[in-house]
């Protein structure tokens, strides 16, 4: 009963086991399966399986050509524009290190090549050969620095080429600084093309190698080795120890570059190293001609001229620098003038300070012969009252125009005045003086009022002036000065009048001859004071000080019965009243 139990098969037990079976049998592959969809579809997994096989695809792609250059050219160069725009300030940080180095070793090397050709340039220039030769260079319509060159040259290896013995391949080439070459590698083909040709044509052994190629004064010069050959472009008649120089340059290359030329596949980076270039650079030689050297008659005419035109410069500025100092102090010695600050301003001189208008003209004070010029002379003076005695004692004359009669002296502040003078300018002088600077006091001890004295003399004056008058005409003779006159002194004799407090009246009286009519001598003689009377109104007289009347011929002038006596009686006579203002007033 127990073994038939067991032994009866279970509803579906088959297909349990099958997929059982089955599981036990594909679960690898299964896993497998699902990695490699997890690896497609996680884009996590997929980057980091492709960049670990990315390098050596980057590698293998490189050797096959410019494929991959020009794959990656369009993509690097996108990057690279998109990078800048974005922050041009971090791809410039980036590229500083190697940008500077760079920059600097360009610059050095073009200023080193400029001096080298300015040096041989100025070497022969000035020089009797020098022109020579420049003539030589217009002639032949070649550069100035070619044909100096030639004549000062004795030989120069130009250019130094490091070719691959087997497969002429150029290594590395290098130039003197102002030699220009445009196909270096195109150089050694040619080279080698030369030998194979040599070999072909003539016979030549395996064995034996080309030694030198020569055209004109440029001679190739090769110096051959089992790996590698360098080749020197020579111009001039080089010396036999250059094979030497050629020689042992080989020697260390082959040294420094054993592997590099045994395993050398086509690609020269491996020779663009210093030690490489050190060691060409030794076979770039150059040797000229040892001239005498002779210092140029027309070079030490020119620096002659260049001392004494220096020297001359330098005298004259000296001598100009010592006029303006003298011209300095005679501005602190003038009287009423006080430099503030003075010195060099552009191309000139400027000075600065106070100048009093009654002192001299700054420009008047320098010396006529001086070799200093007024015009580079920038002069600025401000205004300003000097309290030089002399200075105020103008001033003062200018101020109180004083009479004839009266002397002024200015002592210690105190302003002393003697003499005579009117009283009315006697007190004016007091009021104005003492409102000028440098007046502290006024001494009038020793001056005199003369206003009395005075209106008493033009009085006297006045009482003889006799203005004539043609025959039967009731106009003067007299001319205008006369007159003019006469109205300034009727001026003055109130003026003088009024400041000794008295009143002035002057009554003008008309006369005539005896010929005629007393009736007509009356009129006419009322005629001619009348004709005086307005010609003196018109002159300024005061109205108030003139009175008219006509004497006719009853009261003459002269007694005289002549020719000149009956002229005087044709006249206008002046009779001065003065009385004192209260009595006239009264």
């Amino acid at each position: 009963m127990t073994a038939g139990k067991s032994a009866a098969p279970r509803p579906g037990g088959g297909d349990n086991d099958l997929s059982a079976l089955r599981r036990l049998l594909l679960r690898p592959e299964q896993r497998r399966i699902e990695e490699l969809g997890e690896r497609l579809e996680n884009p996590q997994l997929h980057a980091r399986d492709v960049s670990r096989v990315l390098p050596e695809a980057l590698c293998l792609s490189a050797k096959d050509r410019d494929t991959l250059s020009d794959a990656l050219t369009p993509t690097v160069e996108t990057i690279i524009h998109a990078s800048v725009r974005r922050d041009s300030r971090r791809f410039a940080d980036a590229l500083f290190p190697v940008i500077g180095p760079a920059i600097r070793k360009a610059i050095a090397e073009t200023l080193r090549q400029m001096l080298q050709n300015l040096s041989e340039v100025l070497e022969h220039s000035f020089s009797r050969r020098g022109l020579a030769w420049r003539f030589e260079a217009w002639r032949s319509g070649r550069p100035f620095a070619e044909v100096v060159l030639l004549h000062s040259l004795e030989f120069r290896v130009e250019q130094v080429f490091l070719i691959h013995r087997e497969s002429g391949v150029l290594l590395q080439h290098l130039s003197a600084g102002n030699v220009a070459f445009e196909d270096a590698g195109l150089g050694s083909a040619m080279l080698t093309a030369i030998e194979d040709f040599v070999h072909d044509s003539f016979a030549i052994g395996g064995e034996q190698t080309l030694d030198s190629i020569q055209m004109g004064d440029l001679t190739v010069r090769v110096e051959q080795g089992p790996e590698a050959i360098i080749a020197g472009a020579i111009r001039g008649n080089a010396p036999q120890e250059l094979h030497g120089v050629f020689h042992k340059a080989l020697e260390t290359i082959h040294q420094q570059q054993a592997e590099a030329l045994r395993d050398f596949a086509g690609d020269p980076a491996a020779f663009e190293t210093d030690e490489v270039q050190q060691t060409l650079q030794q076979c770039l030689q150059a040797r000229y001609h040892e001239q005498t050297r002779r210092i140029s008659p027309l070079l030490v005419t020119l620096l002659l001229l260049l001392l004494a035109g220096g020297g001359y410069w330098a005298y004259t500025g000296l001598r100009e620098q010592q006029a303006f100092e003298a011209y300095l102090q005679g501005l602190d010695q003038a009287p009423g003038i006080v430099v503030t600050r003075a010195g060099t301003a552009g191309d000139g001189y400027r000075v600065q300070g106070l100048r009093d208008p009654l002192a001299a003209d700054p420009l008047s004070l320098l010396d006529a012969k001086s070799p200093l010029d007024p015009q580079r002379l920038d002069l600025h003076f401000e205004p300003y009252q000097a309290l030089i005695p002399s200075f105020v004692l103008t001033r003062l004359q200018r101020l109180l125009q004083p009479p004839e009669t009266v002397n002024l002296v200015l002592d210690d502040g105190v302003l002393h005045l003697t003499g005579q003078a009117p009283a009315r300018w006697i007190n004016e002088a007091r009021r104005l003086a003492l409102a000028l600077p440098g007046v502290d006091a006024i001494d009038t001890s020793a001056l005199q009022a003369s206003g009395h004295d005075e209106l008493q003399a033009l009085k006297t004056a006045l009482g003889e002036q006799v203005v004539r008058f043609d025959i039967d005409t009731a106009r003067s003779e007299a001319d205008a000065p006369i007159l003019q006159r006469l109205a300034h002194d009727l001026q003055r004799l109130q003026r003088l009048a009024r400041e000794q407090r008295q009143t002035a009246r002057v009554v003008l009286v008309g006369h005539s001859d005896a010929t005629g009519t007393p009736a007509r001598n009356l009129i006419l003689s009322r005629l001619r004071a009348e004709w005086l009377h307005a010609q003196l109104l018109a002159l300024g007289v005061d109205p108030a000080l003139l009175t008219l009347r006509a004497a006719g011929s009853s009261k003459s002038v002269s007694t005289e019965t002549n020719p000149a006596g009956q002229a005087q009686n044709r006249s206008v006579t002046l009779t001065i009243h003065l009385a004192p203002k209260e009595e006239a007033d009264r």
